[in-house]
């Protein structure tokens, strides 16, 4: 999460846009409800109280309500419901299973709205916000209607969708002329421990006849997975020229209208730093039942010609009826990076650069971004990071690289985490840590990422989240196995191609070569180095998966030095050494096979 101080400047600049777009809103809606007052409640029914249960499912004795107005801080304030902050300071209701005082009972808990009159309204649809990954365990969110004491209707279940808000338009129509309509929403906890249901901006409104809507334009491609090891189907937010793979785009279409529609193409515009660049047709999603989304894939042989903004933008045609054009165009937007400040360091990265979440808390772990490498020759330089304002001075933090199965590849020398640090966090200021040997990439996946190193102090790192990550496009590794939960929201850790002149540098001071044997090791490796001078040396050893397997210091005199280490309790398997001192370093890998 923001500091409260970048907190409360982002909401002075923001506060009055958000009233006016909800003001713009509730003008178009029969009734609106945005969940940022108590009073929002008024008139509807949250259901009977639950009780709080133990871990195990027992009963304790305390009765809760359900349902209840929230903020994102609140939701996740376990770190199981991640309800993003969008906008920010943003409130809603929610059931939340994952929350202090619940572990709850919620196997079937209703939220039911006030009544409204819809005598003298047609073509009526609900629409609103729901956040629901449907995980650990939870069972179905749908939502019922009624007229007066008639038996509820299924309106619709709502899909689960991981790591971000959806917006839900369902058909009201059935209930046009009827003066005592009421709405329920249900969700369930499938019986046991799960994470929680929420629900924003809830707007009832009459449809026009045709009204198409282009929702969203996203560069990569949704639609494929993200295990895909040599394609690039990413969102990425920010890439390097010298890895772009070709122009990739999708584009939602979503048929609000109560008619029938015939899109059987779509406009599409590239400015390239705000001005037009070029535009072109390509083929629509065909006909559109009323309600139906349609996903449109958009590829184009456009190629930057440096680094830049490219903004993509999808159209309906102007040849298609639509009675209200107002919605019939979206836009995403990439940055193409290179080297130098003005072009952004050669960063890749895959959050939307808006702090919606925070991740990480103690002990050992990374937090990683998927980086699809499609164009051979680049070198990773480094990597930055974004930390919460929640990180404790003192505790030690590395860049790390992997390769797709989570070998190790580099890493930065370690950092300890100043108050400096910290502070510039509530800017924004992400902290750079340049790799050790700045390897070449070889074409396909790597992870990159950010490790919390324990110290014994039982300190706190966080990282900042914000944006959807696809399966398998983020991740966190805990614990000295690394186990792995695969993220709904990406960490704001960054790939760079392009060293980067702020932040923590480390000194260029020379590469000493190092020699190594047994090869491969059983019981011991000696390190055999010619150092330039006499002083203290840092070693440090890493298996293949990232574990640091030992740390110790050394000192002794310039000239030939020898370092024997016992390798007898290691795994066999591949390892890293690096060998640092203030004014040269060394690195070097290992075979160790008993």
């Amino acid at each position: 999460m923001l500091g409260s101080r970048t907190r409360a400047i982002i909401l002075i600049a923001l506060l009055s846009a958000t009233a006016d777009l909800a003001a713009q809103r509730a003008t178009d809606c029969i009734a609106f409800y945005d969940f940022e007052t108590i009073d929002q409640f008024n008139g509807w029914d949250i259901g009977p109280f639950v009780d709080a249960q133990t871990p195990g499912g027992e009963p304790t004795g305390v009765i809760v309500t359900a349902w209840e107005l929230a903020d994102a801080t609140a939701a996740n304030a376990n770190g199981y419901f991640p309800v993003p902050d969008i906008p920010i300071g943003n409130t809603f209701v929610q059931a939340n299973d994952a929350a202090d005082p619940c572990n709850c009972g919620m196997n079937d808990v209703k939220l039911t709205t006030p009544l409204f009159d819809l005598s003298d309204h047609v073509g009526m649809a609900l629409e609103f916000r729901a956040f629901h990954e449907g995980t650990l365990g939870g069972g179905p969110a749908i939502v019922e209607a009624r007229n007066g004491n008639d038996e509820w209707s299924l309106l619709d279940t709502i899909i689960p969708l991981p790591g971000a808000w959806q917006t839900i338009r369902m058909d009201l129509s059935a209930f046009d002329g009827l003066p005592e309509v009421m709405i329920r929403f249900r969700w369930s906890d499938g019986g046991g421990w799960a994470s929680g249901f929420a629900m924003d901006d809830m707007c009832l409104r009459e449809r026009f006849a045709n009204d198409l809507t282009v929702s969203k334009v996203l560069l990569g491609d949704p639609t494929m997975p993200a295990f895909n090891m040599f394609e690039q189907t990413l969102p990425y937010r920010q890439l390097p020229v010298e890895q772009f793979g070709g122009l990739s785009a999708t584009m939602e279409v979503v048929n609000n209208g109560t008619s029938s529609a015939e899109v059987d193409s779509m406009d599409v515009d590239l400015l390239w730093n705000g001005a037009f660049a070029e535009g072109f047709r390509t083929a629509g999603p065909g006909v559109l039942a009323p309600g139906e989304h349609a996903t449109v894939q958009v590829t184009h042989t456009w190629t930057p010609t440096g680094a830049g903004r490219l903004t993509v933008v999808g159209k309906i045609p102007s040849d298609v009826p639509d009675d209200d054009e107002s919605d019939n165009n979206a836009s995403g937007t990439i940055e193409y990076t290179a080297a130098g400040w003005s072009a952004g360091y050669g960063a890749m990265s895959v959050d939307n650069d808006l702090v919606e979440h925070r991740a990480g808390g103690r002990g050992n772990f990374v937090l990683a971004n998927r980086m699809e490498i499609v164009n051979a020759g680049s070198t990773a330089q480094g990597a930055s990071v974004l930390l919460a304002t929640s990180s404790n001075e003192g505790e030690e933090i590395r860049a790390i690289l992997m390769d797709a199965n989570f070998s190790f590849v580099d890493t930065s020398a370690r950092r300890s985490i100043t108050q400096e640090d910290i502070e510039r966090t509530y800017n924004g200021e992400a902290l750079y840590l340049p790799f050790s040997m700045t390897p070449e990439l070889h074409i396909g996946d790597h992870f990159v990422g950010i490790q919390h190193l324990e110290t014994g102090d039982e300190g706190n790192v966080e990282i900042a989240l914000g944006g959807p990550a696809p399966l398998g496009g983020s991740v966190l590794l805990e614990g000295l196995a690394f186990d792995l939960t695969y993220l709904t929201i990406a960490p704001f850790v960054r790939l760079h191609l392009a060293d980067v002149a702020v932040g923590l540098v480390d000194p260029q001071f020379p590469e000493i070569e190092i020699s190594m044997h047994p090869s491969p090791a059983d019981m011991h490796i000696q390190l055999d180095l010619s150092v330039p001078e006499s002083g203290m040396v840092q070693v440090e050893v890493c298996a293949a998966d990232g574990r640091v397997v030992l740390l110790k210091r050394n000192s002794g005199s310039s000239g030939n030095r020898t370092l024997r280490l016992d390798t007898s309790n290691w795994s066999s398997g591949s390892y890293h050494v690096t060998v640092l001192s203030e004014r040269w370093h060394a690195h070097g890998s290992f075979i160790v096979a008993h």
